[in-house]
């Protein structure tokens, strides 16, 4: 994960770079829980960036943002042109 310069991350932001076992699996697998089996693409935030909390949403895998996303939708695309909503 890359971060630049005056990034302001608001409480409960999660940059997730990896799909994350549940506990069922790491229980049966015997690994932690935390354990991440597959790599996930690599995070870049650029300088002047504001992660805020509490609007629900997400960026995909590989997705390029470079406009607000809107509270209750998922910015997918490169770059993003058609977030989907799904509150």
């Amino acid at each position: 994960m890359s971060v630049g310069k005056n990034i302001v991350f608001g409480e409960d932001v999660k940059p997730l770079t990896g799909m994350h076992m549940n506990i069922a699996d790491s229980r049966r697998l015997g690994v932690e829980l935390h354990h991440v089996p597959e790599p996930g693409g690599g995070i870049i935030i650029e300088d002047g960036v504001y992660i805020g909390s509490g609007a629900f949403s997400m960026v995909a895998t590989s997705a390029v943002v470079a406009k607000n996303v809107a509270p209750m939708t998922m910015a997918a695309s490169v770059p993003d042109r058609m977030p989907r909503n799904f509150g």
